[in-house]
Parts: C-alpha cells; sequence; structure tokens
C-alpha cells in the first residue's frame, strides 16, 4: 500500500506505447499527456527505411488508451488547433471526460494536486 505517496505518467509526443510498458503502469493517480492533435487518429508517419512510427497521437485516442489506468488526465503540449481558441479548446477537452474521468486542459502556472 501506498502511503502520501502520489503515481502519475507524464508521456509527450506520443506516436504510441508497446504493450509490455503499458502493462506496467498500474493504477496512476493523474496522467500528463500531449494535446498536438484533437482529432482521432492524430498525425502519425511510418519512417521507410526503419518502419518505426512517429508522431502525434490524437487526444481522444490517448484518452482511450489512458482510461484504464486513471482518473485524471492532463492535456499540455499544444498544437495549433488550441491556440486559435483557447476557451473553446479547454471545452472540448472537458468534453472527452465523464463523471469518472476527469479532463482537462493545463495552463501556464498551473498547480495540481494529485
Amino acid at each position: 500500500m501506498r502511503k502520501n505517496q502520489s503515481e502519475f505518467f507524464s508521456p509527450v509526443d506520443v506516436a504510441g506505447i508497446e504493450d509490455k510498458y503499458m502493462d506496467q503502469l498500474g493504477k496512476l493517480d493523474m496522467v500528463i499527456t500531449e494535446g498536438s492533435f484533437l482529432r482521432k487518429g492524430g498525425m502519425l508517419r511510418k519512417d521507410k527505411d526503419t518502419g518505426q512510427i512517429f508522431g502525434h497521437t490524437g487526444i481522444p485516442d490517448l484518452v482511450k488508451m489512458f482510461t484504464p489506468f486513471t482518473n485524471h488526465i492532463v492535456i499540455i503540449h499544444f498544437g495549433s488547433w488550441f491556440m486559435k481558441d483557447v476557451e473553446k479548446g479547454k471545452e472540448k477537452i472537458k468534453r472527452l471526460g465523464n463523471k469518472n474521468l476527469k479532463i482537462e486542459a493545463a495552463c501556464d502556472g498551473q498547480e495540481f494536486e494529485i
């Protein structure tokens, strides 16, 4: 049992996470991840020589990926879609959550209690 400890995970520039690493996450108090693309699928590319995937997974995909591990997701590292209308962007992110899952956009200087 943890005492006075919080656990969080903060991947950014996520193209994907291998299952062998996802299986190690366990229960997290918070996931702090990127918001480069709001659209499902994001923007992923494949290196033609190595076959390695790179880019940015979409926020809906990240939410789906991390929901089994946490009930609180904070989005950082925003793409231009967010900067066009910050308040509207915050609302779009918040609507991805539900009564069991809090999703919020981070702001400069914001402090989080976990």
